[in-house]
């Protein structure tokens, strides 16, 4: 009985005293847990937003962009733009609003990052929005800067000097090879595209290539033809040689070194046709699609794909179609059709909903386009290979029989740069879309296209094979 009344009250105290007692296992992982919390605390919401800027001159640009899809609605009240998200955005805007302080007054993120808050300064921006697949991108553009002054009462601006980049040849002595050197004074950007006998640069900066007398003569003795453009403030150089090449592209300091080394014995090429190419577009109704027909005199090369919010059909050689009866004959799934005429390539992009998709057929040097419902799928799916072993941080490479030459464009809605290989053997493409550390391949339904993510990506085609490298590292990992 003793007993008994003795463990009552010493329950009774324990109760009174409002402790307990805490299991020794709680009490060996109570340091884990602890250390564990701010892990726990900082991690990123599932298929949130990765954040990315970019401010040229007085112009930026927000990139948000989930892993999935995603919607949004906008609202705008004054100077206040609102826009809410299906998803939320994982990463800090703080660093985009400290770039953009003369054109917002605030940029911020709300309701647990679904809602994001960008308050502008009356009359002085304008901003525009769109959807690019899994991103969404908006764009403030300085209205002053735009129109080439400033409001009334202030000494209006000056505009912005393109940047004066020298060009020098020096000669490597090493089987006759040799080196173009692009001096930038400030810090800058850049993307390469190499076939046998073309080489594409295209710098992140406006400005323009100045050559020096002595580079110039380089040049002409080397049989070098070079052009350059402006587009979407990047300047594009292509550069033409009479004889196969091998090139490699590397940063040194503030220059851009370009080594060039002749392939001894490469077979010559024969002379292009004479002549401009004046090909043929027909529009007709095929089992409840549409086709569009390019008939060209001459057999091109030609790439399919879809890219932000368009179907883009590029061939390999340059031409220009007749579109106005092809619009008023194009299925209601078609909204528009527009051209792009390139030095070495034909564009023609077609906005339609995301549900059509294109067959690719050729007949003799005819290229069909018919126009369904449908996943865009190729016929036959190129294999990428991925080596992490070789060159300096692996190399993905790809058979891809006869192919054209790569085309450099520069998109100038969301102002990504796309190379863009068109094939000659009808349905090779790229299955699924597959994402590098360093660059995007995008999927396709022929040819193959490569979105750069990094500086100094290098495109190269060897033969019928594509490699593709850089001198900073691919860092890729197994077969893909």
């Amino acid at each position: 009985m003793g007993t008994k009344f003795s463990t009552l009250r010493a329950s009774a105290r324990r109760a009174a005293s409002g402790r307990r007692r805490i299991p020794a296992g709680v009490l060996a992982a109570a340091p884990a847990l602890l250390l564990a919390l701010p892990l726990l605390a900082a991690a990123p919401p599932a298929h949130a937003a990765e954040v990315a800027y970019r401010v040229e001159g007085r112009d930026a640009r927000l990139v948000l962009r989930w892993r999935k899809p995603v919607t949004y609605s906008f609202k705008k009240v004054g100077s206040l733009y609102l826009f809410r998200f299906s998803r939320p955005v994982a990463g800090s805007v703080a660093p985009f609003a400290a770039s953009v302080r003369k054109l917002v007054g605030q940029v911020r993120l709300l309701g647990k990052g679904r809602v994001l808050m960008v308050r502008t300064r009356p009359g002085k921006v304008a901003l525009r929005h769109r959807k690019n697949g899994n991103a969404i991108i908006i764009v403030l553009r300085d209205l002053a800067a735009a129109a080439g002054h400033k409001p009334a009462g202030k000494t209006a601006s000056k505009p912005v000097t393109p940047q004066r980049v020298p060009l020098s040849v020096i000669g490597l002595g090493k089987k006759g090879g040799y080196m173009l050197a692009f001096r930038w004074r400030i810090p800058f950007e850049y993307r390469v595209a190499a076939q046998r006998r073309r080489v594409t640069l295209v710098f992140s900066r406006p400005g323009r290539i100045v050559p020096s007398a002595v580079a110039l003569r380089n040049l002409r003795q080397r049989g070098i033809a070079m052009t350059q453009r402006s587009l979407g403030g990047t300047i594009i150089v292509t550069l033409s040689f009479k004889k196969d090449v091998r090139v490699r592209a590397a940063r040194k300091g503030g220059a851009l070194r370009l080594d060039v080394t002749p392939v001894a014995g490469a077979p010559a090429r024969p002379p292009r046709r004479p002549g401009a190419i004046n090909p043929r577009l027909t529009v007709s109704a095929v089992g409840g699609g549409t086709r569009l027909a390019f008939d060209w005199p001459v057999s091109v090369s030609a790439a399919a794909f879809r890219y932000g919010g368009h179907l883009w059909l590029v061939f390999g050689a340059p031409a220009r179609f007749n579109l106005s009866i092809a619009r008023q004959r194009l299925g209601k799934d078609v909204e528009d059709i527009e051209q792009t005429l390139l030095d070495n390539a034909t564009i023609v992009r077609l906005r339609t909903s995301r549900q059509v998709s294109a067959v690719l057929e050729r007949e003799g040097w005819e290229w069909r386009v018919t126009l369904r419902r449908g996943r865009l799928l190729p016929r036959t799916p190129i294999f990428v290979k991925v080596d992490p072993k070789k060159g300096r941080g692996g190399t993905v490479t790809m058979r891809a029989g006869a192919a054209g030459s790569v085309i450099t464009i520069t998109d100038p809605a969301v102002g990504s740069t796309l190379f863009i290989l068109p094939l000659r053997a009808p349905g090779l493409g790229i299955e699924r879309g597959k994402r590098f550390p360093t660059f995007r391949l995008l999927p396709s339904v022929q040819g193959i296209v490569v979105e750069p993510l990094s500086d100094g990506l290098t495109v190269a085609v060897r033969g019928d094979m594509v490699e593709i490298t850089n001198p900073h590292g691919l860092f890729v990992s197994g077969d893909r």
